[in-house]
């Protein structure tokens, strides 16, 4: 199961990687009618495809993430953070180093799937939204 997959744009969430369909084509005796199991078409069949989806689904993962984390300490959007944080606010400055800590690490991850096989990069999709909430913020 996948927890969060971002694909052109829409979210899908516990996504299962197999599907089960029955034939198209269903005749008299329909007893002992089997669906067959087959990839979840959601789910690219290709490596560059699947590293795309989820860069994309990273991304917007984390922008909830800092949105909340913003919300959460007082700050409408990263604008105000950095402006508070050049007006020497201590409390700003120890947010913004957090943020930056937190984009730092986001970006790191991102730049080891290039080297990353289908399977690698399917392993990882499994389990990216536990990724980006494990990250400090």
């Amino acid at each position: 199961m996948i927890e969060v997959l971002v694909v052109n744009g829409v979210v899908y969430e516990n996504i299962e990687e197999q599907i089960y369909v029955f034939p198209e084509v269903i005749n008299e005796n329909t007893e002992n009618l089997q669906p067959t199991e087959i990839p979840n078409p959601i789910i690219p069949t290709d490596a560059e495809s699947l590293r795309k989806v989820i860069k994309d689904t990273v991304l917007y993962l984390a922008k909830q993430r800092i949105q909340k984390f913003l919300s959460e300490n007082g700050y409408h959007d990263l604008g105000d953070l950095y402006y508070y944080a050049q007006q020497n606010d201590a409390e700003a400055q120890e947010l913004l180093n957090r943020y930056q800590t937190f984009d730092s690490s986001l970006w790191d991850f991102l730049n080891t799937l290039d080297n990353k096989s289908y399977e690698e990069l399917l392993e990882t999709a499994r389990t990216l939204r536990t990724f980006v909430n494990g990250i400090e913020l």
